[in-house]
This record gives C-alpha cells, structure tokens and sequence, in this order.
C-alpha cells in the first residue's frame, strides 16, 4: 500500500505525520521490538494516514488514464517523495524530477533515491513559484496538496504552463473551501501551513482556462465516504496511535470505494488538464 518505502524511516513518518495534524497527533517515538512493529505495520499497511492514502487511490486512477510513452516528469512540491517515486517506477524510461522548497526533505529523498536504486529519478531544492532553474519541457507535471501552501500560486501555474510541452498534462490535488464536516470536532480543524483553504473545482478550472489548458477530467475527492473514513482516522490516531493503527485497515476498504461513487461534492479536488 501507499507509502510502504518508509517502513525503515518511521522518524520521517511521524514528523509527516506532526506536520498534517499537530493539535491532534503527537505520536511516540518508541525504540526497540515495538519500533520494528511499528516497521512491520509500515511495510504490509502503508502510512496509516487517510489522507495520504485517498489521495493515492485518486493519483493511481488518473495515471492509468495517461497515455504511454511518458519521457519527462516532474513533481512540483514533492514532499518526502512518494508520488516521485510511484512515477518513477511506473515509467522507467522516463527521467523524473522532484523539487520541493524544503532542503531536509530534498536531502533525504536523494538517500531514499539510492536506496531504491532508481536510476531515473532525481531530486532538487526548488520553489514551484520561481522554477526558472528548470528549461527542459514535461510530458507531465503534478503537484498533489501544494497549491493551498503557497501565496503566489498563480506564479507556479505560469511556471508548469511554461513548463509543460505542447498537449502535455498537468496534474493538480488540493483541498477545497467551505469544507462540511460529519463530525463537530472537525469543523473548525486547519492546516497550520495552509495560506488559503483551497480552490473550488469552478475556480481552478477557470484559473487553468485564462493560461490556456483545457479541462480533461476533474473529480470531486473525499466524498461522503472518503470524509468519514478521514475523521473517524484521525480521531482514532488522536486517541490512541495503536487504537488508530487497528482501525486503519477496515477504514482503508471503506475509503477505497469513495472514487466510485460518482461524488457531487467533497473536501478535494483533483485535476487533469492538458496544455493547448
């Protein structure tokens, strides 16, 4: 499952992990048989993270839509690496390049990189709002949870507009405004880092118009099921992480279904465009 790369790098998981939701995760740091548990549940379950893992079923859906042939890709705001390296190993002919703003997360993705031994990836320390280091055109762009961390986003549109080859594709994830939630202790819950809550499906598509893409596939995320699967597992991680690690999987099945149900509304949006 998603995220099973980290299994040997929990202290990378839980500072992710603090990140997403610091009033409400505070994991243990702890050593010994229970930490190679903890490496265990990691390798057979993913990052038990519904976030993390619903945005992964929407990512997978919309890669296998892609055409083949794939040479060049990049990943803007790639974070610890995961989609990087799903990319990497699904097109192996292809060069792909992750950046993100964070110099530590760029350093341990280049180790992350060695371990894997994956020869066609790399990654560099870039803000996706100033990319002029990067010349050479993509096939595909994506920047999954990045836009609402990021002031002057209509630079980075420019910059993965400029970026993009003719007809090339970019993919974009990001949460929504005027998020309803099912539980109450969840409605006033923010991102710490977020500068804005998120874009709207009509207000991206039209942000993505005036630069000249074309819409290809937009889905509403986290829907119905998706949102309760994502409460119920942040609450049971708040409560007790091995409470949150037992219920994981159960929740995992229940959110898998949330791409199918035809979502009128929901708490993301991912994107699919293609430049004219």
């Amino acid at each position: 499952m998603f995220g099973a790369i980290y299994f040997n790098h929990l202290d990378v998981l839980r500072q992710s992990l603090r990140s997403m939701n610091e009033e409400m995760y505070r994991p243990a740091e702890p050593k010994g048989f229970v930490s190679a548990l903890e490496r265990l549940y990691i390798r057979l379950f993913g990052i038990p993270e519904l976030g993390l893992q619903i945005r992964a079923v929407y990512f997978k859906r919309a890669i296998k839509r892609l055409p083949p042939g794939m040479r060049t890709i990049l990943d803007a705001g790639s974070g610890i690496g995961a989609y990087a390296v799903m990319l990497a190993r699904r097109y192996p002919q292809a060069e792909v390049i992750g950046c993100d703003i964070d110099q530590a997360k760029v350093s341990f993705c280049k180790g992350l990189v060695n371990e894997l031994g994956l020869k066609n990836l790399n990654f560099m320390t870039a803000d996706v709002t100033s990319l002029d280091r990067l010349s050479q055109p993509y096939d595909l762009i994506v920047s999954i949870d990045v836009l609402e961390h990021v002031e002057d986003y209509a630079s980075a549109l420019r910059g993965f507009y400029r970026l993009l080859k003719p007809n090339g594709l970019l993919y974009i994830h990001t949460p929504q405004p005027k998020q309803i939630r099912i539980m109450k202790r969840f409605c006033s819950w923010h991102h710490q880092d977020h500068v804005r809550e998120g874009f709207s499906a009509a207000a991206l598509v039209g942000e993505l118009s005036e630069l000249g893409f074309a819409k290809v596939d937009v889905r509403q995320t986290f829907g119905g099921l998706g949102r309760f699967a994502w409460e119920l597992n942040h609450l049971t991680l708040a409560w007790s992480t091995w409470l949150g690690a037992a219920v994981f999987p159960p929740l995992y099945l229940v959110a898998r279904l949330d791409p199918f149900l035809g979502n009128k509304t929901g708490l993301g949006v991912s994107l699919l465009a293609q430049k004219g």
